[in-house]
């Protein structure tokens, strides 16, 4: 049985949307002794907890069991981290290969990369397997699989708000080795720009091919750049800032896609949903660029330069450092 490791990080917290493990905490915290790479889809990088967040259940959150409270965490060294990481190659395909094929496996080399970065970072070794025994229990690798598959990195996955036409989405080979490379090399402490040029990979490994007044029904089939207005079935370029984003939906989650690609923070710019006083009738919702460290936040859209990381108390706000894999976020795949 593998036992638990200290990784000399401060306090804390479980957090969950769409992609990786968050940790921060003191030279106490421990992590399950399995390897480098907890990436989970169900991170708490979101606001669901925040009073202020717009009621509407559909409050858009990232889909990873990244922990990321306590805003103040620091590694005890410089932060080295960046986003010029050394990755290594990997096989997305070959030329001959059919890129339909090649598009309907990747979500699941995605999360099979990701869980066995899971394994790495939190359980000592990218080569655990599923069932095999950790402190307290046995590894749950379908969970991780079953997690990433569906949502991909930060709601990365085509399919992750809905079902998609596969003609609407072609496949990038040189963005899908990047995107698993960056995975697999993935510190099990990472910085921000680290992290975001991870999903950024990931995002541009699957675009969608639709342009300008194509049909659609979903915005991940539109060209990186649009989004799919449902009002219309038909993609239309992201809106610049100051442009209403609730009058052609009152869906909290996909108003967001008005702004930016997805939750890609490409570019960094969101639809304002709520402002300190709460939620806002969707008639007031406005696309505005990503507000600075420290603001508060719903999203990684939301935020211009760093990442959106829940707090230890209510609310999410945009962080440049983020601390990976908790006990607690890598105990989440751990079953008795």
């Amino acid at each position: 049985m593998k036992h638990l490791r200290r990784l000399g990080v401060a306090l804390c917290v479980f957090s969950g949307s769409t992609g990786l493990l968050l940790a921060c905490g003191d030279d106490d915290s421990v992590l399950l002794a399995t390897g480098d790479g907890g990436i989970d889809g169900s991170t708490n990088r979101d606001s669901s907890s925040d009073s202020n967040t717009a009621s509407d259940s559909n409050v858009p959150t990232d889909s990873s069991v990244l922990d990321t409270s306590a805003p103040d965490a620091k590694p005890d060294g410089p932060v080295d981290a960046q986003a010029d990481v050394e990755i290594p190659p990997v096989d997305a395909g070959s030329p001959d290969a059919d890129a339909s094929d090649l598009a309907a496996e990747f979500p699941s080399r995605l999360a099979a990369e990701i869980c066995q970065t899971t394994a790495r970072c939190c359980f000592g070794d990218a080569n655990t397997q599923a069932d095999a025994s950790v402190d307290g229990g046995r590894y749950d690798m379908q969970k991780c699989l079953n997690l990433y598959k569906a949502g991909g990195l930060d709601q990365s996955n085509p399919a992750a708000q809905g079902a998609v036409d596969p003609s609407k989405i072609t496949y990038n080979a040189s963005k899908a080795s990047e995107c698993l490379g960056r995975v697999k090399a993935l510190s099990c402490g990472a910085n921000a720009a680290e992290y975001h040029a991870m999903i950024i990979a990931c995002y541009n490994t699957l675009p969608g091919t639709a342009g300008a007044g194509v049909a659609c029904t979903q915005s991940a089939e539109c060209q990186p750049g649009f989004f799919c207005n449902t009002s219309t079935s038909q993609c239309e370029a992201i809106r610049n800032t100051g442009a209403a984003c609730g009058d052609w939906t009152t869906n909290a989650t996909i108003s967001q896609n008005t702004c930016s690609n997805r939750y890609s923070a490409e570019p960094p710019r969101f639809c304002r949903i709520l402002d300190d006083a709460g939620s806002l009738p969707a008639a007031q919702w406005k696309c505005n660029d990503g507000v600075g460290l420290g603001q508060r936040c719903i999203n990684d859209a939301w935020c211009n330069g760093g990442v959106c990381v829940k707090n230890a108390g209510p609310g999410s706000a945009c962080q440049d450092f983020i601390t990976l894999f908790t006990q607690q976020a890598c105990g989440s795949f751990v079953t008795q």
